[in-house]
Formats: structure tokens, sequence, C-alpha cells
């Protein structure tokens, strides 16, 4: 049977991710508690620099 290739999110963090990157979240990609908690470990794990990158939907 071959090896699982879920991990956690703080180990997926820790692989990769690192300090000045940019992310991005909204637009085709999901925004929720997801984004959030991607955030939140990237703090939780001291990252610097980062740059993040959001969308904002204007209504008409």
């Amino acid at each position: 049977m071959p090896d699982s290739k879920l991990m956690t999110l703080p180990a997926a963090v820790a692989r990769f991710t690192w300090d000045g990157m940019q992310y991005a979240s909204g637009a085709a990609l999901p925004v929720g508690s997801d984004a959030i908690a991607f955030g939140r470990e990237l703090l939780r794990q001291q990252r610097r620099d980062l740059h993040a990158i959001f969308t904002a939907i204007h209504g008409s």
C-alpha cells in the first residue's frame, strides 16, 4: 500500500513556505477559513516579510 501524501498544515507551511514569499488569496482561489488558517500558521511559525495579495470585488 502506498504511503499517504497527506500532511498537517504546520508541516506543509514549514516545508513549502519561506520568509519574503508572496501568497495570493481570492479571485479563483477559495476564500474562507482555509485561507485564514494558512495565514495564521505563517504567523505562528514567525515567517517574515510576507507579501499577501488579495482581490477586492466591487459590487455594482
